[in-house]
């Protein structure tokens, strides 16, 4: 009887975070995002955008790159949803949000 022995590498899930330099700015202040990855299969592309609350529209701040951070400057006063998503080498997408209110 042959034998075979296989080694099974079990990588943990995709998963993301997102933090915002400050969560409460006034109009036109620059807030720094941040983005954190673990788990997946690296390499990792990192795509930041936003909705201000009351539209319907997902606006880019950073389109998919290597970049883990980007920077958002609202222009108007209001609620936004910022979002990242996360892209491993796999194509699987990890998302998460931060909200930043504009006065």
């Amino acid at each position: 009887i042959a034998k075979k022995y296989f080694t099974i590498t079990v990588k943990a899930p995709l998963s993301a975070s997102l933090t915002a330099s400050s969560t409460s700015v006034s109009s036109g202040t620059s807030v720094k995002l941040t983005a954190k990855v673990t788990g997946g299969q690296s390499s990792y592309t990192y795509e930041f955008s936003y909705l201000k609350i009351g539209t319907s529209t997902w606006k880019t701040i950073k389109a998919y790159s290597s970049t883990a951070s980007a920077t958002f400057t609202p222009s108007s006063a209001g609620t936004y949803s910022v979002r990242l998503n996360v892209k491993d080498a796999a194509g699987t997408v990890a998302t998460k949000y931060v909200a930043v209110t504009v006065s």
